[in-house]
C-alpha cells in the first residue's frame, strides 16, 4: 500500500484509539470521551448483543464485541468529522448521537450475522403494528412487548410462551394469514399478558420451520452452524470450524486480486435480494473494517463514512475508480473466475 494510504489507516487508529480511549474531533463541541464509551456506546452494545464487554471475557461473541465497539468509535469520529466539513457545527448532544450510532451499528451488525432472523423480525413487526387486531410497543423499561391491540399500554408483565412448536401448513394459505393464526393462538394461550416481542419471533421461526443459516447459540458459547447447509441441525464442531475456515479461505483469496479486482468485489458484494454482504466478513470475525480498508487500498475512515451505504451499484463503484461501468463489471467477472479456480484447487 502507498505510504498515504498507511498514514491515513494509522490515523485513524490513533484518532479511535484503544477501547475507552479518548480521541477528539476537530470542532466538535464536545471531546468523544472514555465518559462517552462508558455511558453511551457500550451500555447499547451490551443490551443489543447481550455480551459483557470485559476484556477478560476471551468467547468469540464478547471478543466481536469489543472489536465492534472500536469500529464505532471509527465511524463516529468519521461523522464527527464529516458533519464539522460540510456545514461548521459541532454536535450538541454528542451522548446522544453517540448511542444512536452505536444502536446502528449493532443493528447492521446483527443484520450480517442473522440475516434471516432480521427479515423474520421485520416482517413480523410489520404485520403486528399494521393490523387493528394486533400492536407492538415498548414498555417503560424499554422492552419490546407485543400482543392484541387492546393490551397495548396495559401495565402488565410478559408472559412465558408455552405453545407447541409444530410446524404449520401452508398450503392453499396466504402467508399474512398464516402469520395472524399463530399470533391469535399465542396470545390466546397468553391469558390476557403481553408476550416479549423478541421470543415470538423465535418462536415463529421455530413454527415455520425457518433457520438461519449461521447462529449463534442462547447459552453464551460459539455454536455457529450453518443449518440450511447440513442435514443435521446439531453439526459437528469440526462442520462449524470448516465452515469458518471456508470463509477465511475466501478472504484471503480476495487479497491475493489486484487491487482493482478487489474494488470491483467488495465494494458491490451483496446477497441476491440485493442486501450488503461485506458486513459478514466483520461480524463472523473473518477481517475488522481497517483491514477491509487496507485491501481496498481505502483510508478506513473514508470506509466507515460510505459503509451503511454499500453495496455499491456498478455505476458508482465506476465513479469512484474512474473507470466505465462495463470495465467494473469486467474486472468482478474475471475476479470471480479468478476466485473459482484458486479455491477450487484447494
Amino acid at each position: 500500500m502507498a505510504d498515504r494510504e498507511k498514514q491515513g489507516l494509522e490515523m485513524s487508529a490513533n484518532r479511535s484509539g484503544a477501547l475507552g480511549a479518548e480521541p477528539r474531533a476537530v470542532g466538535a463541541s464536545v471531546p468523544l470521551s472514555g465518559a462517552i464509551t462508558e455511558s453511551a456506546i457500550k451500555p447499547v452494545v451490551r443490551r443489543k448483543l447481550h455480551v459483557s464487554l470485559s476484556p477478560d471475557d476471551t468467547s468469540r461473541e464478547n471478543q466481536d464485541a469489543l472489536e465492534l465497539v472500536g469500529d464505532i468509535h471509527l465511524i463516529l469520529f468519521s461523522e464527527i468529522q464529516r458533519r464539522q466539513v460540510s456545514n461548521g457545527d459541532g454536535i450538541r448532544d454528542m451522548a446522544g448521537f453517540a448511542a444512536t450510532v452505536a444502536s446502528n451499528a449493532c443493528y447492521q451488525y446483527l443484520r450480517s450475522k442473522f440475516p434471516v432472523r432480521t427479515q423474520q423480525e421485520n416482517k413480523i413487526r410489520y404485520l403486528l403494528s399494521h393490523s387493528e387486531d394486533f400492536a407492538v410497543w415498548k414498555n417503560e423499561q424499554g422492552a419490546w412487548l407485543c400482543g392484541y391491540a387492546k393490551w397495548n399500554g396495559a401495565d402488565r408483565p410478559a408472559v412465558p410462551i408455552t405453545g407447541d412448536e409444530d410446524e404449520t401448513s401452508v398450503q392453499g394459505r396466504g402467508e399474512r394469514s398464516i402469520y395472524e393464526d399463530i399470533f391469535r393462538s399465542v396470545f390466546d394461550d397468553a391469558g390476557g399478558g403481553p408476550v416479549c416481542f423478541h421470543e415470538l419471533v423465535r418462536y415463529v421461526m421455530r413454527v415455520r420451520g425457518v433457520r438461519e443459516r449461521f447462529e449463534i447459540g442462547d447459552g453464551g458459547g460459539e455454536s455457529a452452524v450453518f443449518e440450511n447447509l447440513l442435514s443435521d441441525p446439531r453439526p459437528r464442531a469440526d462442520a462449524v470450524l470448516e465452515s469458518a475456515s471456508r470463509l477465511r479461505q475466501i478472504w484471503l483469496e480476495i487479497l491475493r486480486l489486484p487491487v482493482r479486482h478487489r474494488n470491483a468485489v467488495l465494494l458491490n458484494l451483496k446477497d441476491p435480494n440485493g442486501d450488503s454482504l461485506i458486513a459478514v466478513l466483520p461480524a463472523s470475525g473473518t477481517a475488522t473494517i481497517r483491514e477491509i480498508a487496507a485491501a481496498l487500498e481505502m483510508p478506513a475512515q473514508e470506509l466507515a463514512a460510505i459503509w451503511n451505504s454499500l453495496p455499491w451499484d456498478d455505476l458508482r463503484v465506476a465513479e469512484s475508480m474512474g473507470i466505465t461501468r462495463q470495465q467494473v463489471i469486467n474486472l468482478r467477472q474475471s475476479a470471480r473466475a479468478r476466485l473459482g479456480r484458486s479455491i477450487g484447487r484447494c
